[in-house]
């Protein structure tokens, strides 16, 4: 049975980019889809812009009423896909450049996998063809187990980001919904590791996709500028929250992870040291009395009741 597909992809004051991002996505080669733009109450002129197009194109617009980040995007999103009935959804951000043949790989891959996982994730580069390194995947330990798909390009993963995930609609639809409070940062962590703990989930070395972020480097309070420092307290709050799930050993990793950026920030820092740790210390303090609900599709969360 053909799968219906739906590519979502959430976007915020980045016109020109989505614009791209819009016409990679309509080059794809492989099975057909549709588009379902989820825009977080831009102010650049993306929504009227993607009104024009939703008139002329083959492109679904979810507009919402005020910016709920990245995780309240693909929540929303996600919700929508599940609830209209599609089987296979397409995760990514606005900077996100598909090759012609990403979707027809990820479609290969899903076919030999006879349907069978969480999620599927591309490999993602940078603009010049390189590892992007804010989107590593992390492997599975045991990836081992499934050693045979290594010649297919499947690898067996732990956690990916919302940059091509390709997801199973049927286990979006049990696992839940991605959690829209973390708003930014760490949404696509705990959502793939809730997925990769219930379903087997995979790197798709073959589906390639790049990301057009600004400079190749992965995020490091210790390094960044400080004027990105404020966003950093999502990171450290949103992975507290994550890893307590796991139990004890989630909470020494969460624990040591945070002492390791505190170590970085002594010894690298230029500036602003003593906010940067004050920013870990919140953020983990914040964490402890963070507990926001999984919702799920089909259900209606309390403040869409009011």
């Amino acid at each position: 049975m053909a799968e219906k597909i739906l590519a979502i992809v959430v976007t915020y004051n980045r016109l020109e980019l989505l614009k791209q991002c819009l016409a990679h996505l309509q080059a794809s080669q492989g099975p057909a889809f549709d588009i379902l733009a989820v825009d977080n109450a831009s102010t650049d002129g993306s929504g009227a812009w993607l009104e024009e197009c939703q008139s002329r194109h083959q492109l679904k617009v979810l507009h919402l009423p005020v910016n709920t980040g990245g995780a309240g995007g693909f929540s929303a999103g996600v919700r929508q896909g599940v609830e209209q009935g599609y089987t296979r959804l397409w995760l990514m951000d606005d900077d996100t450049m598909v090759r012609p043949d990403a979707l027809k790989e990820l479609d290969d891959a899903d076919t030999l996998l006879h349907g069978n996982f969480g999620f599927l994730s591309s490999a993602v580069l940078w603009k010049d063809d390189t590892e992007c390194r804010m989107n590593r995947v992390k492997l599975k330990k045991a990836y081992y187990e499934k050693l045979e798909l290594l010649k297919d390009g499947l690898v067996l993963a732990e956690h990916a980001t919302f940059v091509s995930m390709y997801l199973n609609a049927a286990a979006a639809a049990a696992a839940g919904l991605p959690i829209r409070q973390y708003f930014i940062w760490g949404d696509d962590i705990e959502y793939s590791m809730r997925l990769s703990h219930r379903y087997p989930c995979y790197l798709a070395g073959r589906s390639r996709v790049q990301n057009w972020m600004q400079e190749n480097v992965g995020s490091s309070i210790a390094r960044d500028d400080a004027s990105k420092l404020s966003r950093y307290h999502y990171a450290f709050r949103n992975d507290g929250c994550t890893y307590r799930k796991y139990g004890f050993s989630g909470v020494c990793y969460y624990i040591g992870k945070c002492g390791i950026n505190i170590c970085r920030i002594i010894a690298h820092a230029k500036d602003h040291r003593f906010r940067r740790i004050g920013i870990v210390l919140g953020g983990m303090i914040a964490s402890w009395f963070f507990h926001p609900q999984v919702e799920f599709a089909g259900a209606r969360n309390k403040e869409e009741e009011r």
